[in-house]
């Protein structure tokens, strides 16, 4: 199943994405700009950085 997490660097978003990547999901994560985002492509979890206020992103 394709799946977008949003906020994949957060505390939450993280579990989730953790829960999803043992079920073999593919995820897209949308998260701002974050030390964590080159951990979260070492996974195998596509990352879209923007901000969830910016419509233009």
């Amino acid at each position: 199943m394709k799946v977008v997490v949003l906020g994949a660097d957060g505390f939450l978003g993280s579990n989730i994405a953790s829960v999803l990547l043992r079920r073999k999901d593919e995820i897209t994560a949308f998260c701002p700009r974050s030390v964590r985002l080159d951990a979260l492509r070492g996974r195998g979890i596509a990352v879209v950085e923007g901000d969830f206020l910016d419509s233009s992103t």
